[in-house]
């Protein structure tokens, strides 16, 4: 049997990327390339082994009332703002992956969920870089890494242990594992990097307010508000504010932490400030939406630009700091941890296949193996760890 999967805006950025690492890794997958551009997915397909291309417009009532065949798995890259594919893939029992879907979205699709109770899993990896900070964290709490993983590298890249080697069985599931305390995630955007269009959607109404948890509570904050200083690769001191991302909702909902801040920095000190003054002074808030999204569309780079986020994880009396980095851009970055979510989706590669129903990408059993693949395609990962004395400006902040 011939096992078919349906990537919805497999010719974008993203699509791109993903498209070639499923064709390398996995030739006997037949890809279908779909979108509302028959042209453009052929052209995509017709560059790899064994690929065709259709044409999908996730307008439409039932989106994939018109496929010739039903594919394996549907994974969707472009934003399903209608929910649409969501209903669509649900009531045909076809697992799917979004990587697409912000906070209040994912709010949304559980409504759905429970009216049309999913037979099939249903991943939403729309957590930065479809969810790879999340990834990183669940990594970091069961203490799983240092295991010669299925791609035959030593997670994580050199760094034996790094994530506390426990050997080969993943301790995720583990009750006896209590959240932890608190997690800062910094990002770092370069404003070179080629970006895939609905990339801007973090940042069109970056001014909104929007709660994150502290202590196991939710607080509500102002968005791209909270400033602080952080030091990237290269000791290269960014100043960081704070961003409505879904893994601030997701990691206390699964209980994997008690508290979450994400912020993130242009790599361009004139681009931070000024969108700071914008949003500070209301006039962010005031331009319509139609022109926020045309300025940003209009900040964005057409080449691979390294991309690189920080976790910190205070625990108790320890500070552990990772550094996550792909040279390849964001992306890339983000076909990378959706190439992960696929291979758990069916269970392909030796992965724990996901249980059907609603889950994140944290929820994996065998969460090690997204980091090994992450590893394989050239992400790189490194940790330290210090006293909480060095630390004291870390954590929450009011």
């Amino acid at each position: 049997m011939i096992t078919k999967v349906l990537i919805v805006g497999g010719y974008g950025t993203v699509g791109t990327a993903l498209c070639e690492m499923i064709s390398t890794r996995h030739p006997d997958i037949h890809i279908i390339i779909g979108g509302r551009s028959l042209s453009k997915g052929q052209l995509a397909a017709s560059k790899l082994v064994n690929a065709s291309a259709i044409k999908i417009d996730i307008q439409d009532t039932d989106p994939l009332a018109n496929l010739p065949a039903l594919p394996e798995a549907v994974i969707v890259s472009v934003n399903d703002q209608q929910d649409h594919l969501l209903r669509a893939a649900i009531r045909r029992n076809i697992p799917l992956i979004d990587i697409t879907r912000w906070t209040e979205r994912i709010q949304d699709a559980r409504i759905i969920a429970g009216m049309e109770s999913p037979c099939s899993p249903v991943i939403f990896a729309s957590g930065w870089m479809a969810s790879a900070t999340s990834i990183v964290i669940a990594a970091a709490r069961g203490s799983i890494i240092g295991v010669r993983g299925a791609y035959g590298v030593h997670s994580v890249h050199g760094v034996h242990g790094a994530y506390g080697a426990r050997g080969a069985h993943d301790t995720h599931g583990d009750k006896d594992i209590l959240p932890l305390d608190h997690i800062e995630i910094d990002i770092l955007f370069s404003l070179q990097d080629q970006s895939g269009l609905d990339s801007v959607t973090h940042f069109v109404n970056c001014h909104q307010p929007f709660d994150i948890w502290e202590n196991g509570s939710p607080r509500t904050v102002n968005g791209f508000s909270d400033s602080k200083k952080v030091t990237f690769s290269g000791n290269r001191v960014y100043t960081c504010r704070r961003l409505n991302t879904p893994e601030q909702m997701t990691l206390a909902e699964t209980g994997l932490a008690k508290g979450i801040s994400v912020r993130l920095a242009f790599d361009s000190h004139i681009t931070n400030t000024a969108l700071a003054a914008l949003v500070g002074s209301g006039i962010w808030a005031r331009l319509s939406k139609k022109r926020r999204t045309s300025i940003l569309h209009r900040t964005s780079g057409s080449t691979n630009a390294a991309h690189e986020f920080v976790v910190t994880v205070r625990n108790k009396d320890t500070f552990s700091t990772f550094t996550v980095m792909d040279p390849r851009g964001q992306a890339h970055f983000t076909a990378t941890s959706t190439f992960g979510q696929l291979e758990r989706l069916l269970g392909l590669n030796g992965r724990i296949p996901s249980k059907p129903g609603i889950s994140f990408p944290e929820e994996a059993i065998d969460v090690r193996r997204d980091i090994e693949a992450m590893e394989s395609f050239g992400v790189r990962f490194s940790c330290a760890a210090k006293a909480r004395k060095n630390f004291s400006h870390v954590g929450p902040r009011r």
